[in-house]
């Protein structure tokens, strides 16, 4: 079987995810790698691979077939137009760049010069996502007016550049950009509005922690929480239907689906409320109620590099379409208007 021959660019901590991914995929051949930095350059050499001290020698490596782009995301543009230029195909690490001007220069100079250009959205194949798609799409609740996505924990800001608003850092644009993604991706309607508030609580020039909401022209509602000092765990899903209601614990995809049997609950003798009294917010009875166990999907660990595979080697249509990437990042413009104006921003997406 034909691999792919893969260079490097830039040889952080994704890169190195990334190196030993593509290696058990067995669909590539990892030639070398390139980074400004010169530690960097050194650990290269220690994974057995080449380390090149420039782009140029890395581009002259014979017959290479694509290159991943692992870099800060402020300069992702420049080496995708550069690599574009030398017929070489990309992968780009999200997200993709920093404007939606910005992507459509690089999506034009991956389709003039006939590559493919493939941006690293991977989380479009986590279980927990494919899970809730599937309880979504399937109506298993009735029709879901409402989903919560949390990405929630307590170790602060990621390190490096990631603090750093010009590079392309913060929370919005780390983590951000995957829970939008999957949300346009689950929900085909058009976007109609966008609400976004960012924390600053460590004092960085770029938010470490957000709150999205995107209202869908269908009636839906989703909530995406990100949050990098909170110390008691949040679900990672909530999904609400007119006939019951969803939850996924984490990504273990530990969780249940608790869905109405008879609306009116006879047993139903309400509860004390505070300092008051409520049958409404009262806890169901078990026989007005069916429990079930959430689907299964099925997953491949290596999906994307296989859809990037297909396309270099056989010339699929790239799943991952410059349109749908461009979707989300006229959404995340949306939401870092919303942030900056501290209003819902109108729009159709």
């Amino acid at each position: 079987m034909k691999k792919i021959r893969l260079a490097i660019i830039g040889f952080g901590g994704m890169a190195g995810h990334h190196f030993n991914a593509m290696v058990k995929s067995g669909l590539f051949d990892i030639v070398g790698a390139y980074d400004i930095n010169e530690d960097s350059r050194i650990n290269i050499g220690k994974i057995g691979i080449k380390s090149y001290d420039s782009y140029e020698k890395l581009v002259s490596e014979p017959n290479l077939d694509a290159c991943l782009i692992a870099t800060p995301n402020d300069v992702h543009e420049d080496y995708l137009i550069k690599l574009a230029n030398d017929k070489i195909n990309v992968i780009c690490e999200k997200p993709v760049t920093l404007s939606s001007d910005s992507l459509l220069r690089m999506t034009n100079a991956a389709r003039d010069n006939n590559i493919v250009f493939m941006v690293h959205q991977n989380r479009r194949w986590d279980t927990d996502y494919l899970i809730i798609k599937n309880i979504y799409q399937s109506k298993a609740l009735g029709e879901m007016y409402k989903v919560d996505s949390n990405v929630t924990g307590s170790h602060g800001m990621p390190g490096d550049w990631r603090k750093i608003k010009a590079k392309g850092g913060g929370m919005l644009l780390d983590w951000g950009v995957h829970l939008i993604d999957q949300m346009l991706m689950m929900n085909e309607s058009k976007l109609i509005a966008v609400t976004a508030r960012a924390s600053f609580v460590y004092g960085f020039d770029c938010d470490d922690g957000v709150y999205v909401t995107l209202d869908f022209a269908n009636g839906m509602q989703a909530n995406i929480n990100i949050d990098t000092n909170k110390f008691i765990a949040t679900p990672r899903w909530y999904a609400y239907g007119l006939e019951g209601t969803a939850v996924i614990d984490d990504w273990s995809c530990g969780g249940r689906i608790v869905k109405v049997k008879t609306f009116i609950d006879k047993q139903n003798k309400g509860i004390k409320a505070g300092n008051g009294f409520t049958k409404t917010m009262a806890d169901r009875s078990d026989s007005s109620t069916i429990k079930s166990k959430l689907p299964k999907v099925d997953v491949n660990d290596f999906a994307f590099y296989k859809c990037f595979y297909d396309s270099v080697v056989n010339g699929a249509e790239p799943i991952i379409s410059d349109e749908s990437v461009m979707r989300c990042m006229l959404a995340m413009e949306a939401c870092f208007k919303s942030i900056e104006e501290k209003r819902t921003i109108i729009v159709e997406i």
